[in-house]
C-alpha cells in the first residue's frame, strides 16, 4: 500500500467521522434522551468518541475519534512498511541485519499504535460512563421505552 492509498483512506475516514453528526442525531424508539447509558456505551464501543459526540461533548468526541483514527492508520502504515522491509530481507540471498532491524522497528511501531488505540478505546468507555452518569445526575429526567411501556424516572439530586 503506497502513500497515495493511505491518503485516500485518511480522507475517507475524515469524511465518515464528520458525517456522524447526521447519522447519530436521530431519536430511536427506545432511546428518547441522551442520558441512556446503554445507548451511549454502545456508541462508544462501536467507535471511540461517538458517545461523547452524541451527548454534546463534540470536542471530546472528535478528539477520541481522531486519536483512534490516527492509531488505526499508524498501525496499518507500520504494518505495510514492516511487510515491505521483510520482503526485501527475504529476497536477499544473504542475511542483512540492517534490513531485519528496520523490519523489527516497524513491527514495534505497529504494536505501539495498536496499544495506543486500545488505551484510547478503554479510556473512552470509562469517560462516556462517567459523563452519562454526570448528565443523569445533573438533569435527572430519563425516558426510555422497554417492551412497549414508557419508563419515566426523575432522580435529580440537589
Amino acid at each position: 500500500m503506497n502513500i497515495f492509498n493511505i491518503n485516500k483512506i485518511f480522507i475517507l475516514l475524515l469524511i465518515i467521522i464528520f458525517s456522524f453528526n447526521n447519522v447519530f442525531s436521530y431519536t430511536k424508539a427506545n432511546d428518547l434522551t441522551k442520558k441512556n447509558l446503554n445507548s451511549n456505551l454502545y456508541r462508544s464501543i462501536l467507535y471511540p468518541g461517538l458517545g461523547q459526540y452524541y451527548i454534546g461533548n463534540k470536542t471530546k468526541g472528535v478528539t477520541f475519534m481522531a486519536g483512534t483514527t490516527f492509531a488505526i492508520l499508524g498501525a496499518i502504515y507500520s504494518y505495510n512498511r514492516a511487510n515491505s522491509k521483510y520482503n526485501d530481507y527475504k529476497s536477499l540471498s544473504y542475511d542483512n541485519k540492517d534490513l531485519y532491524d528496520d523490519y523489527s522497528e516497524k513491527i514495534d511501531q505497529m504494536y505501539m499504535f495498536i496499544g495506543a488505540g486500545i488505551l484510547i478505546w478503554i479510556f473512552n468507555i470509562y469517560d462516556i460512563y462517567k459523563d452519562t452518569k454526570s448528565l443523569q445526575k445533573r438533569e435527572g429526567l430519563n425516558i426510555s421505552l422497554e417492551n412497549k411501556e414508557a419508563i419515566i424516572s426523575y432522580s435529580k439530586t440537589l
